[in-house]
């Protein structure tokens, strides 16, 4: 481990600093710091001597590798290196590896060593360090070997008062690893936690219900019994009687001022099980509407707040002043504090007649941000709304910038929801859906593009059925088109909506590929043949009757067309062609022109993307040729050889040029 590489590597690491303190120099830097398969044979001293540089600087890049460093060093099972070990019949050096337990304990005592300095220090670092021994504390002590040192740390962090992250992190030892631990080991862990352990109120919420900084909480069905029995028991069983054990707590913190509001910023300003307890606040609450209005005062005075501690509340209160729920949700709609938050708040539980109305009018004051109403998608809080309230609702999101998107996933989940009920299709349900999709606008790719064709094609499915969902349909793929020969989208990306297309309106669908010039068609036949070479074809779920009676109704500029679109071969797994299918004949005996439909099914043949070798694959679709039945006609036995010939010369083509590649290759080992 040279000083120069070190350097050098964080000078790459740096180059990512302006956006993110993250990148490949980075993970190989850290990778240099595993106790196996760092590739390094540097000395631990030296190791421990670069990881105090970092730790003990001012730059925030330097604190940063050296957290990374350090979360390496203390890493006991799941290591990664950056790359492999191979390079060609010449291996690297895995690095240094421990010839026994001795060395592994010996490891991990000095790096403890230098963990304890800094995290017991009141350094910029010291509360990172915390966090990196917290996460690392289970491996440690299950494969660390220094039981001893991993106690007195343990012990020594929570001198300066309960620390959440330590108590978590040996209660999750003994939950996950009691089994596999020797009875010494099991009883010194057990004796830790029971040490660690939260004596007051205070800390308990903050040690069950409240997620650390690090983003950790026990484990939902581990609130802190000590029974390990329980741990085993129905995970339904566990899991409400966790939900009990956080309301009774917030029950008693309701009851107790000091308390209360000790822990308003942090049940305002975290996370985690705040539902569960807001509900037990609003059980407990001698004057419910005092408390409402301290967490409403916590949420004014918080940067960011987190609001689902004020979900919970409206939920227990509703069991014991549905009225009074109203009248707080009407005050939080015109009040300045809670307006922006009304649609969230509004899904506490199934949303009624009063809760359409709000919603309207939060959607009419416009101090909702539209993406807060994407909170009605959640779970059944929209499944009491009757049809003709809920297409309106949705119908009035719609409309707002961005309202598209938010209202699409909310009719989604309704439709679920439905469907998982038992319960039929609402008539203006599928109104709201064929609207939806009419105004549907394509845009450039992003990471969110398969789950929005997801949702899409199943919208599409259930909504377009019938003569009303034909136009919309047809709309749709005109819209499709255009974006795809406008912007940076891929026609793959939506072959579940397309596919959902040609299910729900086969003919509507053919009708408008056709539409337009030679041009059109062949823009529409490039889509569909994208598509196809990346998933499947969207005309599968088409009956060979009903495209040839489509054919029919114009058989000259038809047939041609359904030979260049429709699935001619039956396929194995790795969709390699094997077979003609039934459709090619009759296709070619319907037609009055069979040398135009034998031109369309000939497109088919020349692969469009290949894994091996090229000329195997022409040469395959040659023997596939070889097996078509196209009778006697002149013309088209003509055209056969034609086609033929040419693929032949491809396939020689291709045979020439990988022989050439092999004898004028070599391979690098």
């Amino acid at each position: 481990m040279r000083t120069y590489s070190i350097a050098l590597l964080r000078k790459f690491g740096e180059v990512r600093q302006a956006r993110r303190i993250d990148g490949e120099a980075q993970r190989a830097f850290a990778s240099l710091f595993y106790i196996v398969f760092s590739g390094t044979r540097a000395p631990l001293a030296m190791r421990l001597n670069v990881l105090d540089g970092f730790l003990t600087s001012d730059d925030a890049l330097d604190q940063h590798l050296g957290i990374q460093a350090l979360e390496a060093m203390l890493e006991t099972d799941n290591f990664r290196p950056f790359s492999g070990f191979e390079f060609g019949t010449r291996s690297r050096d895995y690095g240094y590896q421990p010839k026994n337990g001795r060395e592994v304990g010996d490891w991990f005592e000095e790096v403890l060593k230098i963990t304890e300095r800094f995290a017991l220090g009141n350094l910029p670092v010291s509360e990172r360090v915390r966090r990196v021994f917290a996460r690392q504390f289970r491996g440690l002590w299950r494969d660390g070997g220094r039981l001893d040192v991993l106690e007195r740390l343990a012990q020594a962090l929570a001198a300066g008062g309960f620390w959440p992250d330590s108590w978590i992190a040996v209660r999750q030892a003994r939950q996950y690893d009691g089994e596999r631990l020797e009875p010494e080991s099991l009883r010194r862990l057990e004796a830790l936690e029971e040490f660690l352990r939260p004596k007051d109120l205070v800390n308990r919420v903050r040690g069950i219900v409240l997620r650390t900084r690090d983003g950790r909480s026990l484990d939902y069905t581990d609130t802190g019994s000590g029974d390990t029995e329980e741990l085993e028991e129905d995970a339904a069983k566990a899991l409400a009687r966790a939900q009990a054990s956080v309301e009774k707590l917030g029950r008693d913190v309701v009851v107790d001022a000091s308390a209360f509001a000790t822990l308003l910023p942090e049940l305002i300003g975290g996370g985690g099980r705040l539902s569960e307890f807001g509900r037990g606040l609003a059980l407990g609450a001698e004057d419910a509407r005092a408390t409402w209005q301290a967490l409403v005062a916590q949420v004014s005075s918080t940067d960011r707040p987190n609001i689902h501690v004020l979900h919970g509340f409206l939920r227990g209160l509703r069991e014991r002043n549905a009225d009074l729920v109203e009248a707080l949700l009407d005050a939080a709609l015109e009040g300045e504090v809670l307006a922006e938050w009304l649609p969230e708040l509004q899904t506490s539980f199934p949303i009624n007649e009063a809760g359409v109305a709000r919603l309207r009018k939060a959607l009419d004051l416009g101090r909702a941000p539209i993406d807060r109403f994407g909170s009605l998608s959640g779970g059944d809080v929209c499944a009491l709304i009757p049809g003709p309230q809920f297409r309106d609702l949705i119908s009035a999101i719609r409309v707002k910038p961005g309202g598209s998107p938010v209202a699409l996933d909310i009719l989604y989940m309704r439709l679920h929801s439905n469907t998982h009920a038992g319960e039929p299709l609402l008539p203006e349900m599928a109104e709201a859906g064929r609207t939806l999709l009419a105004q549907h606008k394509f845009v450039p790719r992003s990471h969110q593009a398969e789950n929005d064709d997801h949702m899409l094609g199943d919208i599409a499915r259930r909504c377009l059925v019938g003569m009303e969902g034909a136009p919309v349909a047809q709309k749709i793929w005109r819209d499709l088109k255009a974006a795809l020969h406008a912007s940076e989208l891929y026609s793959w990306e939506h072959d579940e909506l397309v596919q959902a297309l040609f299910v729900v309106q086969p003919e509507a669908m053919l009708d408008v590929l056709t539409e337009g010039d030679d041009d059109d068609r062949k823009a529409s036949i490039k889509i569909i043949d994208e598509i196809t070479q990346q998933r499947q074809n969207p005309l599968n779920s088409i009956a060979d009757d009903t495209l040839l009676a489509w054919c029919e109704v114009d058989s000259v500029t038809r047939y041609p067309f359904a030979a260049a679109i429709a699935p001619l071969f039956e396929s194995g797994a790795d969709k390699t062609p094997k077979e003609w299918r039934s459709l090619v004949k009759a296709l070619l005996e319907k037609a009055p022109e069979p040398v135009s439909v034998f031109r369309g099914i000939a497109h088919h043949l020349w692969p469009m993307s290949i894994e091996g070798s090229i000329a195997s694959a022409f040469e395959a679709r040659l023997h596939l040729l070889d097996k078509l039945e196209i009778g006697s006609d002149p013309a088209l036995l003509a055209v056969f050889r034609e086609t033929r010939v040419a693929l032949a010369e491809d396939v020689e083509k291709w045979r020439r040029s990988e022989l050439r590649e092999d004898r004028g290759s070599g391979r690098f080992e």
